[in-house]
Parts: structure tokens; C-alpha cells; sequence
């Protein structure tokens, strides 16, 4: 079959758009196009890749920055199947042993529809079915286990909410105190919480996310790419509806350094602002450790449904002594202080105040 010459300008990094203009030059046609946003058991789905395919054409490997690990690696494969199909797929966190297969794409001549099918009923035996689970627990992460994305529960020590109004400026237990009310009685919405490391950021969203007492789902960094930037996680989220996913750390995915920011952004923005968010139901938290408001995404701050932008300064000269009395330990005060510093001067350790997720 002879080949097609294809001269258009695109986009080097457009790996979707190179991998279909590079099917069309073998194909010689203008070829058909499926996408699935299913996911698949990775070991049963590459053996059968490995059995059935007929030539191996292209590899792109995606390197994330992660604060868990140095890396996280996301491999798009293109394998052809037959003289005139191709199969393209991402295979999420290759280095982590539960790594799933998702955005399966077939490119196929118009010839071929009937392979195609018998293709697609295949490669379903290898779907991973989602769990639905009564969740009654408030704080739980993701992972990724036999039955794909499942949600894992959290363990937080006690905090002193009794007190919180020490541990923070007063604007921001007021701030706090409205966000989460919102929070309670709206289905979606966007919160962001922003300010220096050590602040008590994570604590201030346990504090909300409690007094709103409503299911939580905290998004590590390496499953970023399986939910808020997979079209399949929408499924997840619908068999958890009304519920709050707090992303934290996550300014490194709205800068340079992530390749995808922009989709980062939009695919949050769908969440609560698109034409699907009224069937989702999802409220979103996001913490980031920056401390001017320019650095937060403009995009984030234009979204319809804002909850509210809160910046978690350093605690005031006068509430920094009398968070410091209350933790028995006297210090001698003279600028503002974050609460991680009071809390490390204390007679004892860490883990009677518990900042964070545990």
C-alpha cells in the first residue's frame, strides 16, 4: 500500500495529533479514531498487546515532579496490531506495582470496523470494574487496588479544634468558618487555601472539611494523572457524589515545570464549573505553598463558583504569645511566627499536635 505525504505544522509535543497523523502516513488514508476511558489490568492487558501485535512503533514517556518521589513516570506506547490498526496507550506510574493501563486509542482504515470490534470485546475482559463502597469514614485517600481506583481511609491524630482560634488570625477562622458552612450546604464549589509551608494549612482544611462533615478524598501527587486529569475519573467521582477532594502541594502541576498545567487547570475548572459538575457534585479544596496571591493561577480565581481565597499568614505577634501559653512553653516573641515554629519549641514532640494528614 503506498504511503501518504503529510506536510502540516504542529505541535512537537502534541503526542495525540503525532501519533494519528503518523497512522494515517502508514495507513495511507485518512484512518477512523476510538478513544476508551476504561482501565485496564496493566499485566493481563500487555500480555495481550505482547501476543497480538505485529510491529512496536513509539514510545513517550511523561516525567512528573512528585513530592513523594523523584518521579512519576507515565508511558504512552503506540503498537501496531494489524497492517492497518494501531493501538495507543498510557500505562500510570510504570514504576509502581498496582500501575494501571487507560486513554486506550484505536486507529483503524474504515476496512476494518469488524476487527476493530472483536479488538474492543477483548481488551474488555481486562477492564477494572470500580467498587462501590457505603463510605462513612470522613478522611480517605486513593489508591489504585484490584478493582482500580478505591478509596483508602485516613488516619488523623486528634486535633485541638477546641482551641483553633489560637492557632490561627482571626480572619482566617472567620473566613474558615463561612467556607466550610458553604461547603455544607452547596454540592460544588472551589476553595483555595494558600500560604507559607509550616502555616498549618492541611490542619486548617481538616478544621473545615470536619465542620462540614462531609466525605473527603485527599489526591496524592502520583494519581494526579489517573483522576483530575483522566476522563474516566468523572465515573469515580459520580459513585461519590457530594463529596470534598482536597489536592495538596499541588502548585508544582500550575507551574513550568508540569507539562500538562493547563489541562490541570481546566480539568478542575470542569469539575465545578462545567456542564457535567451539576451531576458531580464535588467541592474542591486546593493548598498551595506560595505566599503572594499573583502566584495563584488567574484561571482558578475567575472560576464561577469561587468559594473563597484564603491566605494563611504567619500567626500575629499578640496571638503568637498566647498560642505559645497555651502550649506551656513561654517564648520570647517579637515578630509574627508560623505555627510549626511555636509547636517546635514545645516540651515535647510533634505528635501530641498533629499538622497535616498522617
Amino acid at each position: 500500500m503506498k504511503k501518504s505525504n503529510i506536510n502540516i505544522n504542529i505541535n512537537k509535543d502534541d503526542h495525540t495529533t503525532n501519533d494519528y497523523l503518523h497512522c494515517w502516513s502508514e495507513i495511507g488514508e485518512r484512518p477512523n479514531r476510538i478513544a476508551i476511558y476504561n482501565q485496564y489490568n496493566s499485566d493481563l492487558f500487555k500480555s495481550y498487546i505482547d501476543e497480538n501485535k505485529i510491529g512496536y512503533d513509539g514510545i513517550f514517556s511523561d516525567y512528573i515532579p512528585s513530592s513523594e518521589a523523584d518521579y512519576i513516570i507515565n508511558e504512552k506506547k503506540l503498537v501496531k496490531i494489524d497492517e492497518t490498526i494501531f493501538i495507543s496507550y498510557i500505562t500510570y506510574d510504570v514504576r509502581n506495582d498496582d500501575s494501571v493501563i487507560g486513554d486506550v486509542t484505536i486507529i483503524f482504515s474504515s476496512n476494518d470496523i469488524t476487527k476493530v470490534d472483536s479488538i474492543i470485546a477483548e481488551i474488555n475482559q481486562f477492564v477494572i470494574e470500580p467498587t462501590i463502597d457505603d463510605v462513612d469514614i470522613i478522611y480517605n485517600t486513593i489508591s489504585i487496588g484490584q478493582s482500580g481506583i478505591e478509596l483508602e481511609p485516613i488516619d488523623i491524630l486528634e486535633s485541638d479544634y477546641d482551641n483553633i482560634e489560637l492557632y490561627y488570625n482571626d480572619d482566617v477562622i472567620k473566613r474558615s468558618d463561612k467556607a466550610s458552612k458553604y461547603i455544607k450546604k452547596n454540592k460544588k464549589g472551589l476553595t483555595i487555601i494558600y500560604g507559607e509551608r509550616g502555616t498549618g494549612k492541611t490542619s486548617l482544611v481538616n478544621y473545615i472539611i470536619d465542620k462540614a462533615n462531609k466525605i473527603s478524598i485527599f489526591i496524592p501527587c502520583n494519581m494526579i494523572e489517573m483522576t483530575i486529569n483522566s476522563p474516566d475519573f468523572k465515573n469515580f467521582i459520580k459513585n461519590h457524589k457530594d463529596s470534598i477532594l482536597v489536592i495538596d502541594d499541588s502548585e508544582i502541576y500550575f507551574s513550568e515545570l508540569y507539562s500538562k498545567s493547563n489541562i490541570f487547570t481546566n480539568n478542575i475548572l470542569q469539575l465545578v464549573d462545567g456542564f457535567q459538575s451539576d451531576s458531580l457534585n464535588v467541592n474542591i479544596i486546593i493548598i498551595l505553598n506560595v505566599d503572594n496571591s499573583d502566584d495563584i493561577d488567574h484561571s482558578l480565581i475567575e472560576c464561577n463558583n469561587l468559594v473563597d481565597i484564603i491566605e494563611v499568614d504567619k500567626l500575629e505577634v499578640d496571638k503568637s504569645k498566647e498560642l505559645s501559653t497555651h502550649l506551656g512553653k513561654k517564648i520570647k516573641i517579637k515578630d509574627p511566627m508560623k505555627i510549626v515554629d511555636i509547636i517546635k519549641k514545645r516540651n515535647f514532640t510533634l505528635s501530641d499536635i498533629e499538622i497535616g494528614f498522617n
